[in-house]
C-alpha cells in the first residue's frame, strides 16, 4: 500500500496517508516523519468529523452534497464516490499558508494528500481521484464495505 501511495508523491505532493475515521494512521508515504504523519492524520480526521457533523446537521456543509473548505468540490472521481460513500461529505480541501490538504472518503476510510503551496488544487484533486480509484476495490475487499 505504501508503494502505491508513494506514486502520488511527485511534483509538490509531499505526503499521502490512509487513515481511519477516528484518526488512526493506517498507511503513509512521503516526506514527513512518522510522528508528523500521525499528527497530520489526527488533524485530518478531526477536520473531517467536524465538517461531516456540520453537513449532517445542516450547519453550512451543504446537506447531501460535498463540502469544501477553501474551494469548490464535488466528490472524488467521475461519479464513483457518490455510488460508494454514504450521503454527506465526500471530500474536502483545506488551503493553508504553506500548502493544501485534500481529504476524501474512500470505502470507509479517509485518503489524505498534503501538498506544498505550488501545487494547483485541481492537480491535487486529480491525483487523489486516481489514487482513490486504485484503492477502492482492495479496501472494499478488506473492510467489506
Amino acid at each position: 500500500v505504501a508503494q502505491l501511495l508513494s506514486q502520488t508523491n511527485t511534483d509538490g505532493v509531499q505526503s499521502s496517508l490512509l487513515l481511519s475515521l477516528d484518526g488512526a494512521l493506517l498507511a503513509c508515504s512521503g516526506y514527513t516523519a512518522d510522528t508528523d504523519a500521525r499528527v497530520l492524520a489526527a488533524i485530518a480526521a478531526n477536520l473531517w468529523d467536524t465538517m461531516e457533523r456540520c453537513s449532517v446537521n445542516g450547519g453550512g456543509g451543504g446537506g447531501n452534497s460535498s463540502s469544501s473548505v477553501g474551494g469548490p468540490s464535488s466528490g472524488v472521481g467521475a461519479g464513483a464516490a457518490s455510488s460508494q460513500a454514504p450521503a454527506g461529505l465526500q471530500d474536502m480541501t483545506v488551503v493553508c499558508t504553506n500548502g493544501s490538504l485534500y481529504i476524501a472518503y474512500v470505502s470507509s476510510i479517509l485518503l489524505c494528500l498534503y501538498a506544498n503551496a505550488t501545487v494547483p488544487l485541481g492537480m491535487l484533486r486529480l491525483k487523489a481521484a486516481k489514487l482513490a480509484d486504485s484503492l477502492r476495490d482492495p479496501i472494499s475487499q478488506i473492510t467489506g464495505k
